[in-house]
């Protein structure tokens, strides 16, 4: 039996850059479920382009596992 959530899935993506004589440093911070500490994941990035990328498979990621339809509005109901 499966339990259904009674509050929709939340996650979060904080994107931290600090300017450095060498460069940037990005840091991302990641939980797809905010419920669960456990999930966190912290990675560092030099490269603004793989930060980028890190943070589009973080949402593509969380949309899969929440079972959102990507592409609609925020607060249009689900697709009966």
């Amino acid at each position: 039996m499966t339990m259904r959530r009674r509050h929709p899935k939340v996650g979060i993506c904080v994107i931290r850059i600090e300017a450095q004589r060498s460069g940037t440093l990005i840091t991302l911070q990641e939980n797809a479920d905010i419920e669960q500490i456990s999930t966190a994941r912290t990675s560092v990035k030099a490269d603004i382009d793989a930060a980028v990328a890190a943070v589009r498979e973080f949402l593509r990621s969380f949309t899969d596992s929440a079972g959102c339809a990507e592409g609609r509005e925020p607060g249009q109901p689900d697709p009966a």
